[in-house]
């Protein structure tokens, strides 16, 4: 493909002699862009920019910076500043999706900025470094996904997903976190909440008024933690870890989804999760035993002392 003086319609000789139109090139905008969207990465994306200037409006017009594949921070950096230094719509998407295997010692860091029109977030990095803006408000995100991230020094996670800095913020994961001490979330929003593993963790305390579902999975299952969860509304609560009653201030719960050990020596958890069972009334419990077999012995035995109803078990062994 040859590059033209105009630099709108590369062309290739035609068989008789003369110049027709690249079949690729005048393909319709949004065609090209999907085309685009299949690409590893935003950066691969720009590359295309060498073709004409037409593919400089194409890829700067996608409203989304993703990466797929090895990560490299420079190359997200150079992404964020490419697509501010043209005129294109605001980013709507950011998907970062390491496929290296979790390192502890991975080196590198995202210095992640405020993305005000960002709807979607979502971060997989394999243990590299996330900074977070300071400052700013993420206005319209609605879902904010953070996996295996390392924040570096000292970092006031629930500042920034706070209704504050988040105010639209609906759907928050955070999985495998690293450097996050305390966490106390306070949203107006937040509906779902899934908080797993995160490593270090010591303190958590979320106020959310309208959260209805919570997932919380200890990273460590007897390491313990200074609990103090406000949310109105909360219906459905999935627990793996220590837990005390005195954790849940205000809720209105329905479902409980854990883990209790009928038979066996793993059962050392299962005083906690009698006292998550007797902070419910009438609830429906999906409740998982190690023996299919041994069901009824546990059952009467639950709906006597805690008042459950029962309505799934599941076996693992």
């Amino acid at each position: 493909m040859d590059l033209h003086s105009g630099g709108e319609r590369p062309t290739k000789r035609s068989s008789t002699g003369g110049y027709e139109e690249d079949l690729l090139t005048s393909l319709p905008d949004d065609l090209l862009r999907r085309i685009l969207r299949g690409l590893p990465s935003t950066a691969d994306a720009a590359q295309t920019s060498l073709l004409s200037r037409r593919w400089v409006r194409l890829w700067a017009g996608i409203p989304e910076i993703w990466f797929r594949g090895p990560v490299v921070p420079g190359r997200v950096h150079a992404a964020l500043a490419a697509y501010a230094a043209h005129a294109g719509p605001p980013i709507h998407d950011l998907s970062i999706v390491s496929d290296a295997p979790v390192d502890d010692e991975a080196v590198g860091v995202i210095y992640l900025p405020c993305l005000e029109n960002a709807t979607n977030i979502e971060l997989r990095l394999g243990c590299l470094g996330l900074a977070l803006p300071d400052t700013g408000v993420f206005a319209k995100l609605e879902t904010l996904l953070l996996k295996n991230v390392r924040f570096p020094g000292e970092c006031d996670l629930g500042d920034a997903v706070s209704s504050a800095r988040c105010p639209s913020l609906r759907r928050l994961t955070v999985r495998g976190a690293r450097g996050v001490r305390n966490l106390l979330i306070r949203s107006q929003s937040l509906v779902a909440l899934m908080l797993a593993h995160p490593r270090g963790l010591r303190r958590l305390m979320v106020i959310a008024p309208m959260l209805e579902n919570f997932y919380f999975s200890a990273h460590k299952e007897r390491e313990k933690l200074a609990v103090r969860i406000s949310a109105p509304r909360l219906e459905k609560l999935k627990w793996a870890g220590r837990f005390q009653p005195s954790f849940i201030q205000r809720a209105h719960l329905q479902e409980l989804d854990t883990n209790f050990i009928v038979y066996g020596r793993d059962g050392f958890l299962n005083p906690h999760h009698l006292r998550l069972f007797r902070h419910f009334e009438a609830v429906s419990l999906h409740l998982l035993v190690m023996q299919p077999d041994k069901v009824s012995a546990l059952s009467p035995h639950a709906k006597s002392c805690c008042q459950l109803n029962i309505l799934a078990s599941s076996a693992v062994w």
